[in-house]
């Protein structure tokens, strides 16, 4: 007999649960370490991020930057664009004279004004001489990827001044980003020794400009963005003394410019357009502004009129300026806000996907369908709150969607395995019914199942036998055709069966017209004796009814020996090779089946031992039993030495034997 299948979810072996939690692990470490390459899963990410940028709302920028803007008004005082070289000269000296520190020109102006004999034209030359003049003006390079973009290839001198002088390298340092092709500002300019800084952008993988790269490589030298030139000059900092550290970031002096792998700085933007405070270059130009908007501060000037100028999609709002783009990078840098992706933030994701892999399959091995739901909801939304917090309190960019793959994927495999386990253990369950309802009543098969109970193969235990035969059943059979006979022993065994299971019994086997009965198998009990002699006694009752059937009537009497004993069996599994079968072995068993075959003798139908009389007459008053039963005294059975006492059915004892019995025995010895 197998053991019967448990009525509680399947529980999942230790081997699946490792198995779901390596492959979570492995999915979600693949994800956080090609995030830019995972499609669908990058797109999520990036969602995420800027979900995250939403709930948290705008902030205030840091005062030390300020957005000159070149608008529609300023374009209408003065004529249009491009600007004159007069204007943004004007514009230069105007800002050192109120007190900016710094002014950051987002404008390449890759060509001067000659004029036919050679010569610098005279705005040009004005504005070359303001910007030697005013010493913190910075100018912007354009580096391209792609060679047909722009033109010459030619690096001069003036623009390898501008390169990193201090790179620090690892081991495994990658090389940063490298361009092809640069656009300059016009030798007469760069003659003026300004700061030059890169503003060559690069659009994330959903069209979101999130990053710019403070590190270019040009041929044999590495180039600072536009931002990092500025904070550089903002700060009064040497080149000498600005650090490229290629497996951090840049330090500027004593501030740090995070990039992750890829040499991204990431933005940690402020809000929608306008966030950063923005004034129209004509109101500087016609002194409107206090002195104060710009004192001491770095100015980002750039153009933002209608239909000219860059503008990109940000978190906050789909269309940002280039200008204010540049000065939120350089706001970051100042206040120390730019987002951390690097490789703490990486160490901190593997863990988190480590330790949430292990904890989805460890509880959704329990396998209860709510729970699992419930849990892997819990679970995500507690990693959406610690991505958020760890973006509104340390600016840390930690990983949403690859945490939440491997929760999904932990989630899944066991859910799966679930369903493995669960199919064969219903397939299992419905073998153990079939297999214990051959032996057992439907009640006591639902109780086994539903208590999940191992049944324990090859042991001893106390129980009480029964035998119960057709008597004269061999000389009916000379007399019935095959298919009579046949239906006669399955019209008994019915009988057998429902007495039997009626009290609680098991059917060990059938042999011919006969039955074993056990009861007290397989939990000892009791009421195990009483329950056999009450199964013995409804079947002889119900043997009348059945006896009148036409069927059978016209075949004469039919009748039956019932045997009944208790006390120690061995239980388990009995057979050969192919064939086994669930049975009861030992003395008491012989002793039934011994007693069964006395009944012809004394003339009952059943012979009951005095020691499964005894354990009955413990669990039911005597007086009841007594109507039913009288003692017949000791007798001696076949292959025992000692007598037993037996006690028969009062109602069927022939007249010999009933005037023979005593009336009530003393104590009744028990064998």
């Amino acid at each position: 007999m197998h053991n019967a299948a448990p009525r509680h979810p399947a529980k999942i072996d230790w081997r699946w649960r490792v198995i779901a939690m390596s492959v979570a692990f492995m999915a979600g470490l693949l994800g956080v370490l090609l995030m830019d390459r995972m499609g669908p899963l990058s797109q999520l990410e990036t969602a995420s991020l800027d979900w995250r940028f939403r709930l948290r709302g705008p902030r205030p920028a840091p005062r030390e930057v300020g957005l000159l803007v070149i608008d529609e008004a300023t374009l209408d005082a003065l004529g249009g664009w491009p600007l004159s070289r007069q204007a943004l000269a004007e514009t230069i000296e105007r800002l050192r004279a109120v007190g900016a520190r710094v002014a950051a020109l987002d404008m390449v102006l890759a060509e001067a004004h000659r004029l036919p004999d050679g010569t610098l034209a005279a705005e040009d030359a004005a504005l070359a001489d303001t910007i030697r003049e005013a010493k913190g003006v910075v100018f912007p390079v354009a580096f391209g990827f792609q060679p047909e973009i722009l033109g010459d290839r030619t690096t001069p001198e003036e623009l390898r001044s501008h390169a990193y002088r201090v790179v620090l390298r690892g081991e495994n340092s990658p090389d940063p980003p490298l361009a092809s092709q640069v656009l300059l500002p016009a030798r007469a300019f760069l003659a003026a020794m300004p700061t030059l800084g890169h503003v060559s952008l690069e659009l994330a993988g959903d069209g979101v400009l999130r990053y710019d790269l403070p590190a270019i490589q040009y041929e044999d030298e590495i180039y600072p963005s536009f931002g990092v030139a500025a904070l550089g000059a903002f700060l009064g900092i040497a080149p000498e003394d600005i650090v490229l550290d290629l497996n951090r970031g840049v330090m500027v002096g004593s501030r740090l410019v995070p990039f992750d792998r890829d040499y991204r700085h990431y933005l940690n933007f402020y809000g929608p357009e306008g966030t950063i405070r923005r004034h129209s270059l004509i109101d500087l130009l016609e002194a409107r502004t206090p002195r104060e908007l710009f004192s001491g501060r770095l100015v980002v000037i750039g153009v933002d009129a209608l239909g000219m100028g860059d503008r990109f999609p940000t978190p906050f709002v789909a269309s940002l300026s280039g200008a204010e783009y540049l000065a939120t990078s350089i706001a970051n840098m100042i206040d120390g806000t730019s987002l951390h992706r690097g490789p703490r933030q990486t160490g901190l994701d593997v863990m988190v996907i480590a330790l949430l892999a292990a904890l989805t399959a460890t509880v959704m091995a329990r396998g209860r369908p709510v729970i699992s739901i419930a849990w892997v909801v819990a679970l995500i939304v507690f990693v959406a709150a610690w991505c958020q917090a760890w973006f509104v309190l340390a600016d840390w960019w930690v990983s949403f969607a690859f945490p939440a793959l491997a929760i999904v994927i932990a989630a899944t495999i066991t859910q799966l395995t679930h369903a493995v386990i669960g199919l064969r253990q219903t397939r299992l369950l419905e073998h153990d019914r079939a297999t214990l309802a051959r032996h057992f009543a439907p009640q006591v098969v639902d109780e086994l199942l539903r208590r999940d109970y191992r049944v324990q193969l090859d042991r001893s235990q106390n129980a009480a036998v029964v035998f119960f035969d057709l008597v004269g059943f061999t000389t009916l059979c000379e007399q019935m055709r095959p298919g009579e006979a046949i239906a006669l022993v399955r019209g008994f065994h019915r009988l057998v069966e429902a007495a039997v299971f009626r009290h609680g019994g098991m059917i060990a086997n059938f042999a011919g017209d006969g039955v074993m009965c056990c009861f007290g198998i397989p939990e000892a009990r009791e009421d195990a004796a009483l329950d056999a002699i009450l199964a013995a006694r409804d079947l002889v009752s119900s043997l009348e009814d059945w006896r009148a059937q036409p069927a059978y009537r016209r075949h004469g009497a039919i009748g039956v020996g019932v045997g009944v004993h208790s006390g120690n069996v061995l239980i388990g599994n009995v057979g050969g090779e192919q064939q086994l079968q669930y049975s009861a072995i030992g003395d008491t068993v012989n002793t039934a089946s011994r007693l069964e075959s006395l009944t012809r003798e004394l003339g009952t139908p059943i012979l009951i031992s005095a020691r499964a009389m005894a354990e009955a007459q413990a669990c039911r008053p005597k007086c009841d039993l007594n109507e039913s039963f009288v003692c017949l005294g000791p007798i001696i059975l076949r292959g025992r030495d000692e007598p037993i006492t037996v006690w028969g059915l009062a109602s069927t004892l022939t007249s010999t034997a009933a005037e023979t019995a005593p009336s009530m025995p003393g104590p009744i010895a028990t064998n």
